[in-house]
């Protein structure tokens, strides 16, 4: 018997499942179980506020009523439409646009890289360079086109707290810049 084979054998599992056991883990608790958790908690009727105890099992009730709503069926058929038009013409024109690129534009590579950045830049990066477009600092990008300080106090603009803010965004009240860092790849 060749324990020695066998021995490494054991010693690359249990390395194997060490380094798929954090992954493996994440998948279980936060994938795989609120999916059969949702699963089980379609074919109840439960209130929420009533806690636990107001599940109540009715069985493919939901399912019949949710086939049986022209709403539903009109939503679900417009997407069903929307990815069998836009899947295939999307690869198509993307395979069109690579290819142009590669056989007739100078610069190819510069270009390439260009349109693929938004897909490879780390969420960090992409972050902080939101939090510099839209500080709190006067003299930021963003903030150029917000009225100065003594403006504001001519036309008698205080914030709550009594103190100035000279930001685009809080100026308007808007959360326009979340929109736009969470569109920006699109």
């Amino acid at each position: 018997m060749n324990t020695k084979g066998s021995k490494k054998a054991r010693k690359d599992f249990f390395t194997g499942m060490g380094f798929i056991l954090p992954s493996l883990l994440g998948f279980l608790i936060f994938t795989f179980t609120p999916v059969v958790i949702s699963l089980c908690l379609s074919f109840t009727s439960w209130n929420f506020m009533e806690g636990i105890e107001g599940i109540k099992f009715n069985g493919l009730a939901n399912y019949i009523r949710l086939f049986s709503d022209e709403w539903f069926l009109n939503s679900y058929k417009n997407n069903i439409i929307f990815t069998a038009v836009t899947v295939p013409v999307l690869i198509a024109l993307g395979l069109v646009m690579a290819t142009i690129i590669n056989k007739y534009i100078y610069g190819g590579g510069v270009v390439r890289t260009m349109i693929f950045i938004p897909y490879i830049a780390s969420v960090v990066a992409v972050c902080t360079v939101w939090m510099v477009l839209y500080s709190l600092a006067t003299d930021q990008l963003m903030n150029f086109s917000v009225p100065s300080e003594s403006q504001i106090l001519q036309a008698g603009w205080l914030t709550l707290s009594g103190l100035f803010h000279r930001s685009w965004s809080y100026m308007y009240g808007s959360r326009l810049d979340t929109i736009l860092s969470y569109s920006w790849q699109v």
